[in-house]
């Protein structure tokens, strides 16, 4: 059985859309049986020429962009929904609402999350929910990329999710997190 794709499908796909080549059709056959399966449209130079302008266009504003910002919402909520456990998605949205970098959110210790609405009783000065990005050595080598230390807002569904993760801890992981020890009394 042949099937046949047509030129105006099979063509080139430029600026994001389906283009119409000027080239001649050329068939993909088949080796086992000899089949026409495919027919495609090749680029003309000139074609190939407009491909590569707008690909050095685009590439511009795309290479300066963060991998968080080339994300759209639906890649973003992809992502959630292949997440297995609460920690994944911690980070899947440190990195995607608060805009934390990798090296950062590696670096990212409990004492950095301060989630109240007013942090001074924790001696912080930072008004709100936020965490605090800073360089440091860490033991797993991570490091943030700026020198300078900032406090990044966190929002109501980020919140959400750190209680999520920390109620997601074993009772044990989770005292040790928050620096409490076990003194054998009733949890």
């Amino acid at each position: 059985m042949t099937a046949t794709v047509s030129a105006s499908v099979a063509g080139s796909w430029i600026n994001g859309a389906a283009v119409v080549t000027g080239g001649a059709n050329h068939q993909v056959i088949n080796p086992a049986n000899g089949d026409v399966v495919a027919e495609l449209a090749l680029a003309t130079p000139a074609d190939v020429d407009t491909a590569v302008e707008v690909a050095r266009q685009a590439q511009r504003g795309w290479g300066s962009a963060t991998p968080v910002d080339r994300a759209s919402d639906a890649d973003i909520v992809a992502l959630l929904l292949a997440c297995r456990s609460a920690r994944d998605r911690l980070i899947v949205l440190l990195m995607s609402r608060v805009g934390l970098r990798r090296g950062e959110l590696c670096g990212l210790r409990r004492s950095d999350v301060h989630l109240l609405l007013d942090s001074r009783v924790l001696g912080c000065q930072v008004d709100r929910a936020h965490v605090h990005v800073m360089r440091r050595d860490n033991p797993n080598g991570a490091w943030a990329k700026s020198r300078r230390q900032r406090a990044v807002p966190v929002d109501h569904p980020m919140r959400q999710a750190i209680d999520q993760r920390a109620g997601g801890q074993r009772p044990q992981r989770r005292a040790e997190a928050e620096g409490a020890h076990d003194d054998g009394g009733a949890a």
